[in-house]
């Protein structure tokens, strides 16, 4: 009698753990099914680096997309977000050291950092490359249904110095142009003078 019941007890705890370890309905895989090719530093380091011939390198990324094609288009897509986000960032830190102290108004100061930050959107750039990729393919369950495929995207991307610089410039002459259209001559001042220290600041 002991020997059928831990028989039975033996059968049901291997058919428990078998319907536990099938997938569930929408899981993906921990592991990747499928890549590009070897992972290398540069996937993980998403860190700005410059290289010996004044090229800005940066990582972006797109994850959980279906189709490999469209997330390589939406990759070049990410990457100039990226830049437009870096040139948002290093001008707010040079406006609002200008303005430390300012005797403008605050609606001039105001009114000037909102140009700057429009302007920014505008920049078009060029010089931007494409020079590594590497993506990793995952299976999600279907159930009935079978599986189906997503991707995690990664590209580094590079620009040159002289284009970055460019690029500044031209949100900095942007941003000036509209508050003067304004006739906002406080802030075109203020413009002026943040515009002076942001462009000579890596010089």
């Amino acid at each position: 009698m002991t020997l059928r019941i831990v028989l039975f007890l033996t059968i049901v705890t291997m058919f428990i753990g078998c319907a536990g370890s099938k997938p569930q309905v929408g899981s993906v895989s921990e592991q990747p099914v499928k890549t590009s090719g070897d992972k290398n530093k540069w996937v993980t380091d998403d860190r700005t680096f410059w290289t010996e011939d004044d090229r800005m390198c940066f990582r972006v990324m797109v994850d959980n997309e279906s189709d490999l094609s469209f997330a390589q288009r939406g990759l070049d897509g990410q990457a100039y977000t990226v830049l437009i986000n870096a040139v948002k960032v290093r001008a707010g830190l040079e406006y609002d050291e200008a303005v430390k102290g300012s005797k403008y108004s605050t609606s001039s100061i105001g009114n000037a950092r909102q140009s700057v930050v429009n302007a920014i959107g505008d920049v078009k750039f060029s010089d931007l490359i494409k020079t590594r990729e590497y993506w990793e393919q995952f299976q999600k369950d279907l159930g009935d249904k079978g599986v189906s495929y997503i991707y995690n995207l990664y590209g580094l991307y590079s620009i040159s110095e002289k284009e970055f610089s460019r690029a500044k410039d031209q949100a900095w002459d942007n941003a000036s142009q509209d508050v003067e259209r304004q006739a906002d001559k406080d802030a075109k001042q203020l413009l002026d003078e943040a515009k002076a220290r942001f462009l000579n600041k890596d010089k």
